[in-house]
């Protein structure tokens, strides 16, 4: 298999890995995820960095927490860490981000106690 090839390869299978925190607290160790899954997406080729740090809070962290407040806090985080890298981002469009499911962000409250 060539280098190419292998790289492809490797881009497709770190766009189906997927992340789950089980305890999500305050989503520290969600954020250390984006940051270390984007870093190893963009070593094996994939696009500019923003869209590939979209994607991944898309589709590839998952997160789960008893307290709502938790829930609230790392999803909070995770926007921040998305709206940190936009340059020249609309103000109101910013502020409305985190109730909006544009920002709707995979950290759910479980149902069991």
């Amino acid at each position: 298999m060539g280098t190419r090839r292998r790289r492809a390869a490797s881009r497709a299978r770190l766009r189906g890995l997927t992340v789950l925190d089980p305890a999500a607290g305050s989503g520290a160790f969600l954020l250390g995820a984006l940051d270390e899954v984007v870093s190893l997406r963009r070593a094996a080729g994939d696009g500019p960095a923003l869209a590939v740090k979209r994607d991944v809070l898309a589709r590839s962290l998952f997160g789960v927490d008893l307290t709502p407040t938790a829930v609230r806090l790392t999803e909070l985080r995770l926007w921040l860490a998305l709206v940190a890298e936009e340059v020249g981002a609309e103000v109101t469009r910013i502020a409305r981000c985190p109730t909006s499911t544009a920002c709707s962000f995979r950290v759910t409250r479980s149902s069991t106690r």
